[in-house]
């Protein structure tokens, strides 16, 4: 089944370089107990008062915010599922033959980062490291400090980097580890918000200043750096422009998540496009790159369906985006 999207075009003030608009893509494979329509933009009502929109969902184990494949195993989906009433987000491993799934532990609301060989790290909502297993197994806490936040394998998949917040004397910094926690090395960054390269030993990271945040790639082994493009951050709330950027494989661009969208930008030439607008009952996030999927990227969505007076439908969807094609296919996790 085929659906229609449109893109509606827009302007970037906010970004210091070249944009260009990329045409609108096709959406395929949605399954058959889904509205022709799901992703096409609507407008929603508005707000009830004087209690607002009571928000519901089918699943919660199933309201996948980040997701990405087992390197290891190509039949396993590692996700990351919204948070609930305790305010967690859960990771799970999802089996796609035997349709059964694995607890592996509550997250903050960074991304895991899982390596060839299939261990996986992340993020705890009290701030801690910690690495397992897909099948549970090996649970092992990196850090203790409880200032440590994002970690991601590096390109080899045999070093971690990781931010670590400011704390007592110490400023904010991005740390690379061993797996067994071991320190190597300290850099100091602004925000949480950097990505590895994928086929050398750099770094993308966020240099704050005031109201502006500027991407900048930085060569780990020799300390150069370049800036690249600017856009907007606010102190107060530490948004930024630049939310979640994700390196491609072949470290050609920058993805990340913004709320017009998901947006990249050209390393050498610098400029943006446009990939996947968002609108008010559709909202794309959270780009993955995988270096054993070389043209494809897989992306998040969430939609929402007003089912009135009062009551708001949220839905979660998993897409994969072809690089090339311009295609968008909805992966089927779950039964």
């Amino acid at each position: 089944m085929f659906l229609k999207f449109r893109i509606v075009l827009i302007g970037f003030g906010i970004f210091s370089c070249t944009k260009n608009e990329l045409a609108p893509p096709t959406v395929k494979d949605i399954p058959a107990d889904t509205s022709s329509d799901v992703f096409t933009c609507k407008n929603l009502p508005n707000e009830p008062v004087p209690f607002g929109w009571n928000d519901s969902t089918r699943n919660g184990e199933e309201n996948v915010i980040q997701f990405m494949y087992n390197p290891a195993n190509s039949s396993e989906v590692i996700y990351m599922a919204a948070g609930d009433q305790a305010g967690s987000n859960k990771l799970y491993c999802y089996n796609l033959p035997r349709k059964t799934r694995q607890f592996l532990g509550y997250c903050g609301p960074y991304a895991p980062s899982v390596n060839k060989r299939g261990w996986i790290v992340f993020s705890s909502i009290e701030q801690n490291l910690f690495k397992i297993k897909s099948n549970g197994d090996s649970l092992t806490q990196l850090s203790s400090n409880n200032v440590s936040h994002a970690p991601s394998w590096d390109y080899t998949g045999n070093f971690i980097y990781f931010y670590q917040s400011t704390f007592l004397n110490v400023g904010s910094q991005i740390i690379k580890i061993k797996p067994d926690g071991q320190f190597i090395s300290t850099n100091p960054i602004g925000i949480p918000d950097f990505a590895c390269f994928k086929t050398s030993n750099s770094i993308l990271y966020q240099r704050i200043l005031n109201n502006q945040s500027t991407l900048v790639i930085r060569d780990m082994s020799t300390q150069a750096e370049r800036a690249l493009i600017s856009g907007t951050f606010n102190p107060a709330n530490g948004a930024t422009a630049f939310k979640n950027p994700v390196i491609d494989n072949y470290d050609t661009y920058v993805y990340w998540e913004h709320q017009r969208g998901i947006l990249r930008c050209e390393l050498s030439s610098m400029k943006i496009d446009t990939v996947l607008k968002n609108c008010e009952s559709v909202t794309y996030s959270r780009p993955v790159f995988q270096i054993e999927r070389p043209d494809e990227c897989y992306i998040a969505v969430h939609t929402r369906t007003p089912l009135l007076p009062f009551t708001l439908i949220h839905q979660y969807f998993t897409v994969e985006y072809k690089i090339k094609t311009r295609e968008l296919r909805h992966i089927v996790l779950f039964p």
